[in-house]
């Protein structure tokens, strides 16, 4: 079976921004987090030299501590009322680290331990505060405190919030677990790897930690199960539970390609995007307690803004900013927190940087990672000199840059392999490390190293195990993450306290900005470490050991280099002075006594004063070199800050007028006081100041700024004028300026100015007058303005007349309204004209002026007089009372000459009672009268009524509006009914009541009234039939309702007339009934049927009735009974007999009844003339015996009868 080998190319970015420019993430907020009462957000600079605290309430931010290290891993109480932090500071040799407990409310601080190692505080619900020192965990519980050696230095032993383990890292960041109930300890990290910054959940439940790869992993520590939530930094749980709030930033060459919030929930074990992008870069998110709303910075500007949570999504929305990042001070002490001299272990490895010491050709912000390595080659001095002149930061001389990007061979290795750097493709070491993504692969990098017979591997991230390389000598290249970005370092040394020696080939990170050439002997803390320093992430380390397992021997002489940090001044080693930089050579060993003296010039506004020596001794110290190395005097640079005065000095300025002298990039505050040297009426302004150098110019009594060169500040005064606002003869109005006295610069425009009218209080109000000037003011004016320059003391008073209102009124005018003229404001006393209508004119009304009068009293020259003038001494109103009056009408209705009209006792005749109009006294009584009765031809006229309802002879009530008093008549007509022509045969009808044989008919007609009127259809004569045919009126009716009469009428009923003779034949006229039983009945047959005609000129209706007799026995009846009889006829047109007889219309009695359809009919009526052919009626009787009687034969006579048959 063949063995297969395979390796892993593991790249890292050199993401390096260019030297001149500073990186992200060196300005604005960091390191967020919610107190657990949700009432501060507490945060800190890029460099956590500071811990603030922003009150969500007020909007204040509150600076808890200005020091190293507050502000990374600080932490709150679990009540939000305290919070516990690490200050690192220098008292005199000393590195000082500090525990404080901070509380809030008091803003009192108190210092639980300090020591040269101490760890970061925290505290449990019950009140338990865990902190290390040295290697030994303190937990301090009131008065109590407990030790408890853990055997290593471990930065974060945080206590659960429950109080009943706290968490600790050991030398090989290893995470273990204390319980502390019974002290046992359980290593709860999973083997393998390196895990730092241990966060416990609130109910203890969880473990949260960064692995050295950059994961993060959270593990519940009851089960066991691990959470891998992948790349991430600045994690936080959410106060539920439910998942960790995180970041996670991608990078490329050049540049952050996108930073974005994420929230992983343990139930789903996803993650989900909340917020951030490409375009948006966001970092250090933390939830509030509630979980409502969370807090981010926006990594490009600094910004720290707030946002709602949206708990669904999840998502953010109303974003604000609450902190500018531009006014978040950045920090710019250059003072580096090293250990002393004997407490570290560092090796003499030659710095080489990246940029400033490869060929100027090159650019080599991506060679991190080359320069690095060939930083380690060269502790060996493997690589023979080959210097090159670099132009930057200032011109010197690199001897082994130019390996950096040119093709050369060792070792029979030819590095001939392109790579890509910002500015092209380049060979020699950056080409065969970086190749074609311009970034270091971790396997070239040993390849290279081993090539250049060092020994190199990969090794653990494990402090134990880098200070055993270190111990043996051997420098070690790392894999870092720098404030964000992926960076290769080499690593020469450590201090206690796990802080990192590095040779950093892009300077000093802890510097501003980053990419200085200052990288030689950066300090930087271990993860989850604080020592003041910016903490690496660390993903590999790479052994770099030389193949005698060791450095060289160092030569018998060796080369000292004394300089100062500023490349010039003067330098005295054993007590003899020379200009820096100084190099000489001495024996390894020997002891030479190296000093400065201190301040040294820089010119006449520049100085130096010495700060430190770079190996950490004294201002004046013996030392003793082994091998060739460089001593370099830091100093600190300071300006000279000029205070000026223009024109003139005024006040006693902070810092005061002359000369003073500051560090370069402290912060200096000016100050004074404005106004100042005050003097009767003239005192002196500041208007700002003028700056240079770092000075700004401004125009407020006060700057702060970082000097960084030589400066001046010139104050500027302006001299005032007091300007004094009086009034007369007492203040009114708020004026502009107001009352008193104002301060004013000198050539200042004033415009003053009062409101008028002004203090109106009822009816009283003030008036501005005008007023009189002092000094720049005008001497004097009318109106309620002035403008002036002022150029002395001056002062103005206003001045003010009282003034009243005249309210004009009026009454008795029933809402109608007269035309007023004067009502008003008017000055005091002052004579005022007041008028109104004289009459006031509307339709039937009219209003006529009376009199004046006034409320209060008040002088009136004429109060019956609509025009008038008065004296107004007080406020008034004057009312305009009028007299009502009503034009009202008198007449009768309807019109007519006849009878009189009385009113007010006047009579009136003829037309004139048609109208009199009069204009009448609201409230006045008139006596009205009429005739009751007035005749003219064939019209009567006669009273009925009053409109006012009243007698016909009355006083009319109390006039309260117009009114039209009517004497209404009704009219009555003499109309006639005639008949045309004159016959009296037949009747008129006049109103249901018939009157007979009158040929006219005449009454007294009601005027619009219809009467009912009627005349007979018909009258017979004794020879002529007159037919009715209509009327005057057009009726065809005779009778009916007449139009309504508004006249004397004639009435004509229209007839038309024909003569005529009656005539009639009868056969057979006797019928004998022989000899008939009691009660019984005889009918006629039709052979004894007695024949009828008519014979004359005109249709005829036949009647029968029973004759009386002189000897007839027997009475007619409708029923036989003794001596009764019962005799019913039918007339028929043929020789038919009836088939029945009605027992009552059928009945003759001894009255004539005529034949009609119903009786003795059907035939017998409307018989026409019979001039020809068979026209013969034909009468049927029926006769009843009566049921008992004394006379037994009796001759019955029963009359036929003949008229005029009218349809």
């Amino acid at each position: 079976m063949k063995n297969i080998k395979f390796f892993v190319l593991i790249i890292l970015w050199g993401s390096m921004l260019q030297a001149t420019n500073d990186p992200y993430y060196q300005h604005g907020a960091t390191n967020l987090s919610f107190s657990p009462d949700g009432n501060y957000i507490a945060w800190s600079t890029w460099n956590q030299k500071g811990l603030f605290l922003y009150d969500l309430e007020n909007g204040k931010i509150i600076t808890v501590s200005n020091h190293a290290g507050a502000g990374r891993y600080f932490a709150f109480s679990p009540d939000g009322q305290k919070i516990f932090y690490k200050a690192i500071m220098r008292e005199s040799e000393t590195i000082i680290q500090k525990a404080i407990e901070y509380d809030i409310l008091s803003k009192k601080e108190r210092i639980l331990a300090a020591s040269e190692a101490v760890g970061n505080p925290t505290q449990s619900i019950n009140g338990i505060i865990a902190y290390t020192v040295g290697h030994t965990l303190r937990l301090v519980n009131g008065n109590t405190i407990t030790f408890v050696e853990l055997g290593a230095y471990s930065n974060l032993a945080p206590i659960s919030p429950p109080g009943d383990f706290v968490i600790f890292n050991n030398d090989a960041d290893q995470l273990w677990k204390l319980n502390l109930e019974d002290m046992s300890r359980e290593k709860i990290s999973p083997d393998g790897g390196s895990y730092f910054v241990p966060i416990i959940s609130r109910s203890g439940r969880f473990v949260l930690y960064t692995k050295s790869d950059g994961t993060l992993e959270v593990k519940a520590l009851s089960s066991g199960k691990v959470y891998n939530l992948g790349q991430g930094n600045a994690p936080a749980f959410t106060h539920d539970e439910s998942g960790v709030v995180f970041e996670r930033r991608l990078t490329e060459p050049y540049r952050i390609i996108s930073s974005e919030l994420y929230f992983y929930r343990f139930a789903t074990e996803s993650e989900t995007k909340i917020a951030g992008g490409p375009e948006d870069f966001l970092g250090y998110p933390a939830i509030s307690p509630d979980g409502s709303t969370i807090a981010f910075v926006q990594l490009e500007t600094g910004d720290l803004i707030l946002a709602d949570l949206e708990p669904s999504a999840p998502g953010i929305s109303h974003r604000r900013v609450i902190i500018r990042g531009a006014d978040i001070p950045a920090d710019e002490s250059s003072e580096i927190l090293m250990a002393p001299t004997h407490t570290l272990v560092e090796l003499n490895v030659p710095y080489m940087h990246q940029v400033y010491d490869t060929p100027d050709y090159f650019d080599g912000n991506w060679s991190c990672g080359p320069t690095s390595c060939v930083m380690a080659v060269q502790y060996y001095n493997k690589l023979p000199n080959h210097d090159i002149i670099c132009s930057s930061p200032y011109p010197h001389t690199s001897h082994w840059g130019w390996y950096i990007p040119n093709l050369y061979s060792y070792n029979g290795y030819t590095y001939d392999v392109w790579g890509i750097a910002p500015n092209g493709w380049f060979q020699g070491a950056h080409g065969f490390i970086c190749r074609e993504l311009g970034a270091a692969y971790w396997s070239y990098m040993i390849q290279f190293m081993n090539q250049h017979t060092l020994s190199s591997s990969q090794f653990s991230v494990n402090w134990s195990l880098f200070c055993d390389e270190i111990d043996a000598g051997y420098p070690v290249v790392a894999s870092t993450t720098t404030l964000g970005y992926g960076h290769i370092q080499c690593f020469k040394g450590y201090e206690p306290n796990h802080v990192i020696i590095s040779n950093d080939p892009f300077g000093d990170a802890n510097r501003r900005p980053w990419g200085q050439y200052n990288g030689s002997g950066a300090r930087y803390d271990w993860p989850g470490y604080n020592n003041g320093h910016v903490v690496l992430g660390l993903s590999a380390l790479f052994k770099a050991r030389g193949s005698g397992g060791g450095p060289p021997p160092p030569p018998s002489n060796i080369q000292v280099t004394i300089t100062t940090s500023f490349g010039s001044g003067t330098v005295t080693v054993d007590g003899t002075n020379h200009s820096a930089p100084y190099t000489t050579e001495w024996s390894s060993g020997s002891t030479h006594t190296i000093s400065v003296p201190s301040p040294q010039g820089g010119g006449s506004d520049v100085r130096y004063i010495f700060d430190r020596w770079s190996d950490g001794g004294a201002q004046s110290h013996q030392v003793s070199p082994t091998s060739s190395t460089t001593y370099t005097a830091y100093f600190r640079t300071q300006y000279r800050l000029l205070v000026q005065a223009s024109p003139a000095q005024h006040d006693s300025p902070s810092p005061g007028y002359g000369e003073h002298w500051f560090d370069a990039g402290s912060n200096v505050n000016c100050s004074v006081s404005s106004p100042a040297d005050e003097s009767g009426d003239t005192r002196y302004r500041c208007t700002g100041y003028s700056g240079s150098g770092s000075c700004p110019s401004g125009s407020g009594t006060s700057v702060s700024f970082n000097i960084n060169s030589p400066s001046t500040i010139t104050w500027q005064w302006i001299q005032q004028f007091k300007l004094t606002v009086n009034s007369s003869p007492e203040p009114h109005d708020s004026p502009t300026p107001s009352y008193g006295a104002h301060w004013y610069d000198t050539g200042s425009t004033i415009t003053a100015s009062v409101t008028t009218p002004t203090d109106q209080s009822g009816w009283v109000r003030w008036r501005s007058d005008g007023w009189r000037g002092y000094g720049s003011v005008p001497g004097s004016g009318s109106g309620t303005s002035v403008s002036f320059v002022i150029t002395q003391p001056s002062a103005i008073t206003w001045l003010w007349v009282k003034q009243y209102y005249l309210q004009l009124t009026y009454s008795n005018t029933e809402g109608r309204v007269p035309l007023q003229a004067g009502e008003g404001w008017w000055d005091e006393n002052s004579r005022v004209t007041i008028s109104t209508t004289d009459t006031v004119w509307d339709g039937r009304y009219r209003y006529i002026f009376l009199y004046w009068t006034a409320t209060p009293s008040i002088p009136i020259d004429n109060p019956q007089n609509h025009i008038t003038t008065i004296t107004l001494n007080q406020p008034a109103t004057l009312d305009a009372t009028y007299l009502i009056q009503y034009y009202c009408l008198v007449k009768k209705e309807p019109c007519h000459p006849a009878g009189e009209l009385v009113v007010d006792r006047i009579p009136y005749y003829g037309e004139e009672q048609c109208q009199l109009w009069y204009w009448w006294d609201k409230g006045s009584v008139h006596l009205l009268s009429v005739t009751p009765r007035d005749s003219l031809p064939e019209t009567v006229y006669i009273f009925d009524h009053w409109s006012d309802g009243l007698p016909i002879s009355h006083n009319t009530t109390p006039l309260n509006e117009p009114f039209d008093f009517i004497a209404y008549y009704r009219k009555i007509f003499w109309c006639y009914l005639w008949k045309v022509p004159l016959q009296r045969w037949g009747s008129l009808f006049l109103e249901g009541r018939e009157y007979p044989e009158r040929d006219s008919l005449s009454w007294w007609a009601e005027d619009g009234q219809s009467y009912e009127i009627g005349t007979s259809p018909y009258d017979v004569g004794p020879d002529t039939l007159y037919a009715f045919r209509g009327w005057s009126d057009g009726s065809p009716e005779p009778r009916h309702i007449s139009p309504p009469i508004t006249e004397p009428t004639i009435f004509y009923a229209y007839y038309s007339e024909r003569f005529y003779y009656l005539e009639v034949f009868i056969r057979n006229p006797n019928w004998f009934t022989d000899t008939l039983e009691l009660g019984s009945t005889r009918r006629m047959s039709a052979r004894e049927a007695i024949e009828i005609k008519n014979t004359g000129n005109i249709e005829v209706d036949f009647g029968l009735m029973l004759l009386s007799t002189p000897d007839l026995a027997w009475q007619p009846g409708a029923m036989p009974s003794f001596n009764t009889f019962s005799l019913r006829a039918r007339f028929n047109n043929c020789l038919s007999e009836p088939a029945y007889y009605e027992p009552y219309n059928d009945l003759v009695t001894s009255n004539i009844k005529w034949a009609n359809d119903r009786v003795f009919g059907p035939y017998g009526w409307d018989i026409p003339p019979c001039y020809s052919g068979d026209c013969t009626n034909y009468l049927y009787f029926e006769f009843k015996a009566p049921t008992g009687t004394h006379t037994y034969s009796q001759v019955i006579k029963v009359g036929v009868v003949a008229r005029v048959s009218i349809p």
